[in-house]
């Protein structure tokens, strides 16, 4: 009887063993909005689902008139989130998600949608703007696009200069894109709107920083010569001051160079801290020995990237 429940258990656990508990092929994609069968004349959407435990992505389709007769592919494509902004044109449609992970996929849950056809532009956005809220310029030059909206026959740009509130740039386009060269660094907004000759959409907004300034170390603090030595355990916070007085405030970041030899070729570390940090501790300067060299260099968020700063040596004892 012993051996037979020992055979029994093994069994059990040999089960349990091969069993994926994230296995996604049972579970169901919960669509929230547009609602099933939604019929409406509002282009932009967000088209939003309920989270599913173990997934870490999804993918989302959209086609016309239906995945049983595709006349036309809309749109393909895996996200990390349950939302997704997309703006169509009048017309049948049908859309699905699915759950992925490594392992598995859940079934595809379809809701279907139209969109009527209406020439007002009133509570409709304009979507696919670039560039994004957050991407900082190192160039005065700007590319601005943005996805078209339908039954919209002009867009209307503007710009906004944050720090001044001045208007830099009011402009009506017939095209989805615009090149504009800014006349100096700043903080600016930029808006579109879709118009007709019967309406006008919502004001869609990003921002942006342009910044063309390098920025520069102005001294390095310690260790700041050959009579500065670090002894065990190693762990004395280089540190060194950087120029805060730039006038565009795009992030940056500060890169530390420690090498056992002045040319750098040999890297001991290369660490990276935000801006503002001005201290950085070196735990493996263990592994070192004899006279090091170290090195500072700043680039902010915009792109640009500042001057090495004069390598300093010391002595480790």
């Amino acid at each position: 009887m012993k051996k037979y429940f020992v055979l029994l258990v093994a069994v059990i656990l040999g089960i349990f063993a091969c069993t994926k508990f994230d296995d996604l092929s049972k579970s169901s994609v919960n669509l929230l909005s547009p609602a099933k069968n939604e019929k409406d004349s509002i282009l932009s959407k967000i088209f939003w689902w309920d989270v599913v435990t173990n997934a870490t992505k999804y993918e989302l389709q959209i086609v016309s008139p239906s995945f049983d007769s595709i006349a036309t592919l809309v749109l393909d494509s895996t996200v990390t989130t349950n939302q997704f902004k997309y703006t169509l044109t009048p017309g049948k449609y049908q859309w699905r998600v699915r759950a992925e992970n490594n392992d598995s996929k859940s079934p595809w849950t379809t809701y279907s949608l139209i969109i009527g056809n209406t020439q007002s532009l009133t509570g409709q956005t304009v979507e696919g703007m670039s560039p994004a809220s957050g991407k900082d310029s190192d160039s005065l030059l700007i590319h601005f696009k943005w996805n078209a909206l339908g039954n919209a026959q002009s867009y209307l740009l503007t710009i906004t200069n944050t720090t001044t509130n001045a208007n830099v740039l009011t402009q009506s386009l017939s095209t989805t894109s615009f090149d504009y060269t800014f006349k100096a660094e700043g903080n600016y907004t930029w808006a579109v709107q879709g118009v007709n000759i019967t309406s006008v959409s919502l004001s869609s907004q990003n921002t942006l920083v342009v910044d063309t300034t390098r920025p520069v170390v102005l001294s390095m603090i310690f260790p700041a010569s050959i009579t500065d030595t670090m002894k065990p355990p190693y762990n004395k916070p280089f540190s060194w001051s950087i120029n805060s007085t730039t006038p565009v405030g795009s992030a940056i970041q500060d890169s530390i160079w420690v090498s056992s030899d002045s040319t750098f070729k040999t890297k001991i570390v290369l660490s990276k801290v935000v801006s503002g940090v001005t201290t950085l501790t070196v735990d493996t300067l263990a592994t070192a020995a004899g006279k090091l060299y170290w090195r500072v260099r700043l680039k902010d968020d915009a792109g640009n990237v500042g001057p090495y700063s004069k390598s300093t040596s010391l002595i480790k004892k």
